[in-house]
């Protein structure tokens, strides 16, 4: 059963880009404004403050982007840097522009 609202598969870095933890959303502004704000206080990606926003991609099912993200997350980490490096050569936040964009 697939649901009727699409996801996005999410990829943040820390400041200075040694860290990238990769996620999946309904809103994606929502949960970057959640990793930016650090709610999840325990959480990998609050410890290791990874609140820039460096890549996105919108699926038609949340299924789609779970299953994108468990692909994502069994690979190694120059496989996900290329991936960024191809949709964001120069990893600038993508939050602002997202917003602008309006996306969900």
């Amino acid at each position: 059963m697939h649901s009727a609202k699409g996801g996005y598969l999410y990829m943040v870095s820390c400041k200075n880009n040694q860290y990238i933890y990769a996620g999946v959303t309904s809103s994606l502004l929502l949960r970057i404004h959640e990793h930016k704000i650090g709610l999840y206080k325990g959480s990998y990606s609050n410890r290791r403050k990874t609140h820039k926003l460096v890549y996105y991609q919108f699926y038609e099912t949340i299924e789609e982007a779970i299953n994108m993200e468990k692909y994502l997350k069994g690979k190694k980490r120059s496989f996900k840097i290329n991936i960024i490096d191809d949709f964001n050569p120069e990893w600038i936040d993508l939050f602002q522009k997202a917003e602008d964009l309006g996306l969900e």
